[in-house]
Formats: C-alpha cells, structure tokens, sequence
C-alpha cells in the first residue's frame, strides 16, 4: 500500500505529467457554489444527474468484464463470451477491434448496431451483455491529457489523480494546474496539480467511476 512518495518520486511525477513550472496561486479547493445562481445550480445538478445515471450504473464496461453479444440472424457474428482487454477493447466479426471501455452497455449497443447498419446489415438487431465482471476499476480522465479516456486499474490498486493523468498520457499543456474530481454526478474536490507534486497538498484519491477534468 502507498502511504507517501519522497521528493524524488515527485520529480518523477513531474517529469513524466510535463510541468516546466509552478508558479501562480494555488486553486481553491473548495470553490464558493454558494455564490453561482440557483439556476446555474439547478442546471448543473441536472446535468451531473444525467451523467451519473450512464457512466456509474453497473452496467458500464469495464476491462476484464466478460461480454456476450447476439446479432439477430448472424451466428457467425455473435459470440457467447469474450473478455474485454486491458486496453477496453473486443474484437467483432466485420467490425474489428471495438473500444467498449468506460461506455454503458446501453451506448456499447447502440454503437454496435449504428456500425453494423453501416454497409454490413439492414436492421440489425443487437444484444451486447455484460456475463460477468472482471477484475478491474475504471475512473475517466478528460479535459487538457494527450488521451483522454477511461483509465483501467487491478481492484485494490491505489489511484490517485497524478497517477490517472499519468495513464492517460500526461498533460497536453505542462502550465496547466487546476483538476476537477467529479464522483457519483456531484462535485467532490478541485485540486492543484503543482501542489500535490509539492506535498502540499493530498494527491486527490479517487474511486473506481471517478470523473476527473483536467485544466477546464
């Protein structure tokens, strides 16, 4: 377990996120919601619902998760199970590799029927299934990172924000400070990302369907 990193892992940190400075005023961690209109509220709430109701239900794919997929008339096409990869992708007969990670089985449906209509079936008709779960936790990383995107990792592996923004391939920007955790649909903190390589400030732990926004 990772109680704490001496200076040198935090110029390693630094290094491979790309900060060439820390300069500035650290960002609040806690931003004065109690100042936005109600309306501005209520939209966000809104918003963040809507959200949460896709991306941290159960049925969101995940690498290691075991999948099932019926295409309507098409045995050739379907498969009865088929582990999702490391990198959250399958591969479908006519279609190829097909990333599916971090999406409800919902979209993953939708997206599969949408390609298939596309020059292969007329009216396909499409069931992707989760069978059963595998054995790894999944947070979204967006905003200013060179891939944005689900990042995978082993179930009782430590995730912290400088490690998510790690795997999705550093910052696209090494001026960029501010990271927004969003958990459940709500805000949860805003952090700094100079600070946190400093010690200054806790590494922002996340969980398994976290959304972190990165410089916006």
């Amino acid at each position: 377990m990772l109680v704490g990193y001496s200076d040198c892992h935090l110029i390693a940190d630094g290094a491979e996120l790309g900060i060439a400075a820390r300069i500035g005023k650290p960002v609040s961690c806690h931003p004065l919601m109690s100042q936005i209109p109600l309306l501005i509220l209520t939209l966000s709430g809104l918003c963040f619902g809507a959200q949460a109701a896709d991306t941290n239900a159960r049925d969101v794919i995940k690498p290691g998760d075991d999948l099932s997929l019926t295409v309507l008339n098409e045995p050739d096409l379907s498969f009865a199970l088929q582990t999702v990869d490391q990198e959250g992708g399958v591969t479908i007969a006519l279609l190829g590799r097909v990333q599916l990670a971090g999406k409800s089985v919902k979209a993953a449906n939708a997206e599969i029927t949408a390609a298939f209509a596309n020059g292969y079936l007329i009216n396909p008709g499409i069931a992707l299934n989760i069978v059963s779960y595998g054995e790894y936790q999944t947070v979204s990383v967006q905003g200013k990172v060179r891939q944005p995107g689900a990042v995978s990792f082993r179930k009782g592996e430590w995730i912290d924000a400088l490690r998510a923004i790690q795997r999705a391939g550093g910052l696209t920007d090494p001026k960029v400070r501010k990271v927004v955790l969003q958990r459940s649909g709500a805000l949860e903190s805003v952090g700094d990302i100079a600070m946190m390589l400093d010690g200054k400030q806790a590494r922002m732990t996340l969980r398994d369907g976290d959304l972190l926004v990165v410089g916006e």
